[in-house]
């Protein structure tokens, strides 16, 4: 995979703060698909952090 950009989104810990992430974006030398590389405190497909989702499940 090699890196072809970057996009900014916005992240909401504990429905109160809201921090701004630069998400590397990649394409893969296989499928030729576009992937994005996501830290370990965002949970995917979810505009909040690991910390605030185990707020709410727990």
């Amino acid at each position: 995979m090699h890196v072809i950009g970057s996009r900014k989104r916005k992240i909401v810990n504990g429905g109160v703060d809201l921090h701004l992430l630069v998400i590397r974006r990649m394409r893969c030398s296989q499928c030729r698909k576009i992937h994005h590389e996501l830290p370990d405190c965002v949970v995917p497909l979810c505009g909040t952090s690991q910390n605030a989702w185990y707020k709410f499940v727990f």
